[in-house]
């Protein structure tokens, strides 16, 4: 295996993907999906504390929904991408959902307020 920087030639199509599950996302999975980018692209790696749940909502034994499934895959596809797939996925998500990506924006710098104050704050929109 390659290290995490070696450009992968999936890369540009697993990006594409990703780009049509957001697009076919309603509200409450984008806001599902973005602790777990938040995640997946900031090296802190916690969101104030908040760990994704999208794991954890196997309820039951019920099979994995199809959302759920795309998640992990994002999750691991994004462990194989450099820093410029990742600022590719987030400048095609900003031109499809603005607010969301200013919602990712703020989650980070108070991730890193706290980080630097010592506090865990509380998101709100």
């Amino acid at each position: 295996m390659g290290s995490s920087n070696a450009y992968t030639p999936a890369t540009p199509a697993q990006i594409r993907y990703i780009i049509q599950w957001f697009e076919e996302w309603g509200e409450m999975q984008r806001t599902d999906f973005l602790p777990v980018l938040v995640e997946k692209f900031h090296s802190e790696g916690n969101v104030n504390g908040l760990i994704s749940n999208v794991d954890a909502c196997n309820l039951e034994d019920r099979p994995p929904s199809i959302f759920q499934c795309r998640i992990k895959l994002f999750k691991e596809w994004s462990d194989t991408w450099n820093q410029a797939d990742k600022d590719q996925l987030l400048c095609e998500l900003r031109s499809i959902d603005q607010e969301f990506i200013e919602k990712f924006e703020k989650l980070i710098i108070c991730n890193k307020e706290s980080l630097v104050n010592g506090n865990v704050k509380t998101v709100t929109n």
